[in-house]
């Protein structure tokens, strides 16, 4: 099974302590194993990130998965597996056989930012501007679209997803905000089956604070056409 715990993607909340030891229990009753994918755990806002899953695993069933996408930047194309040792061997044959392996002097590169303490320090200064812009949007939400959606609660990650009231479409929505210069998804491309609740996913990873307001007052004004 594959899970977010820190940040469940695309809703927002943490899986609580005793949600994840029940997982644990559940994947050792069945033999099973987690993948946990903490694709932005780094930015938590209101606390200190949370440890990771794997942290509390004792049978060795979590790998742990990880990304410099979000905490340095997508064109890398590196991430991470802390795996249990017996998948190892496995996994290292895996990579091999698939003939896609990273650069090694961008592998290097990174290692090297990361001993000299220069990526902790890039996140703290990332999570202070990330949590500015996710103030920004949350105030703009609150003044242009108060009556007309709930924002669900998260603290964490560079995204928020917000419930649209009053039977609004999510997919019409999201073709005129894009038509407006505004990109948002639905919340309907991450359901399986139907669609359990109308809402957007709104980013703001690759924004400026300065940018918001105008682009929620323009999201206000194309869901006023709905």
């Amino acid at each position: 099974v594959c899970v977010t715990p820190s940040h469940q993607s695309p809703l927002g909340m943490a899986m609580s302590l005793p949600r994840r030891r029940e997982l644990l229990n559940w994947a050792a009753a069945r033999q099973a194993v987690v993948i946990e994918d903490d694709y932005d755990g780094e930015f938590r806002f209101t606390a200190r990130p949370l440890d990771a899953l794997k942290t509390l695993d004792r049978d060795g069933r979590v790998f742990y998965v990880g990304t410099f996408s979000k905490s340095m930047l997508p064109a890398l194309r590196l991430g991470y597996v802390v795996a249990p040792a017996w998948a190892r061997e496995a996994l290292v044959a895996a990579k091999h056989a698939s003939g896609l392996g990273a650069p090694a002097l961008t592998q290097a590169a990174v290692a090297d930012f990361i001993a000299e303490g220069h990526l902790l320090r890039h996140v703290r200064r990332m999570r202070t501007a990330y949590a500015q812009r996710r103030r920004v949007l949350e105030q703009m939400l609150g003044r242009h679209l108060g009556g007309q959606v709930d924002v669900l609660p998260a603290i964490a990650g560079l995204h928020l997803a917000i419930a649209l009231r009053n039977g609004v479409d999510a997919d019409e929505l999201t073709r005129r905000a894009w038509a407006a210069g505004v990109g948002v998804e639905p919340l309907s491309r991450y359901w399986v089956g139907e669609v359990g609740m109308q809402g957007l996913v709104l980013g703001y990873g690759g924004i400026s604070a300065a940018r918001i307001p105008e682009a929620v007052r323009r999201l206000s004004r194309v869901l006023g056409t709905l």
